[in-house]
């Protein structure tokens, strides 16, 4: 591709040459909050892939729906969309107090959320990191740690995106949304700062390094009660992580998102995440 191609056609989040053509596709990331050495050793994130247009409207109302069985004084009309927090209908706090939701009674809701994806055909995707298994150069700062961290396990994941946009739906593109908080934007910040490029602007082809050709424009930051569907990502990531470690009772609630999930070809190879200097 010319020079002039590539500037009239844009470049994608990771510095390769836009798809064209096709709808866009909509991206939710969540991961399943912040796990701590020696006691969740995984960090796990999850993406679900969504059509705006097919799916929106549907997720937002499956959600409501549950929330107005739920709740007799609860209305979305009136009160705005319900957000499920899955570690809140699992452990009983929240707006799931134990004093109020038997354990029965929650794992009813749970399994609810859980079989969600597969119902409404939404396609997720899941990055795991094994904390134990990165070696930090001596002196790196925990902090620094966490970012790099939670950097490498969205990159995991927006690989796992970029493949199934590859592999379902060529020359169509992607827009991401993750929560607004600062341990997430931290790690994104280093997921924007991974493409090396040359003084023109322009990405070196590099065949170990992740430069997604379908991710497009800056990631949008949001809250959890402004953009519902994050909240499937949420509940795919928070089980994900608990099957993990072989939490009980969370196998049954596993096989109901793993028709969901998307497996990448045992043929993909993982690619880095070139991080900035500055902060590895």
């Amino acid at each position: 591709m010319s020079d002039i191609e590539r500037f009239v056609r844009g470049r994608s989040l990771g510095g390769g040459p836009l798809p064209s053509g096709g709808i866009v596709r909509h991206v939710y990331l969540d991961e399943a909050g912040i796990s701590q050495n020696g006691v969740e050793p995984y960090l796990v994130v999850a993406a679900a892939i969504t059509n705006p247009d097919r799916h929106w409207h549907d997720i937002v109302n499956y959600y409501d729906v549950l929330a107005e069985g739920i709740f007799d004084n609860y209305s979305h009309e009136r009160d705005g969309h319900f957000i499920f927090h899955a570690k809140d209908v699992w452990h009983g706090c929240g707006l799931f107090p134990r004093e109020t939701f038997s354990l029965q009674e929650r794992m009813r809701i749970f399994r609810q959320l859980a079989q969600a994806p597969d119902l409404l055909a939404i396609p997720i995707c899941i990055g795991i990191l094994d904390k134990g298994k990165i070696a930090f150069r001596d002196g790196t700062s925990d902090a620094a740690k966490m970012s790099i961290s939670h950097a490498i396990a969205f990159n995991l994941a927006m690989q796992d995106v970029d493949w199934w946009m590859e592999e379902h739906c060529t020359g169509q593109i992607a827009m991401v949304t993750a929560e607004d908080t600062p341990v997430v934007k931290k790690a994104l910040q280093l997921f924007h700062a991974s493409p090396q490029t040359d003084g023109r602007g322009y990405t070196h082809e590099n065949t170990n390094v992740f430069m997604t050709r379908s991710i497009v424009d800056s990631i949008n930051f949001s809250v959890k009660r402004s953009s519902p569907i994050m909240q499937m990502a949420d509940h795919c990531a928070f089980i994900a992580r608990r099957s993990l470690t072989d939490c009980k009772f969370i196998g049954e609630y596993k096989k109901m998102i793993d028709p969901a999930i998307y497996a990448a070809p045992t043929s993909r190879r993982i690619l880095l995440l070139r991080l900035s200097l500055e902060v590895w």
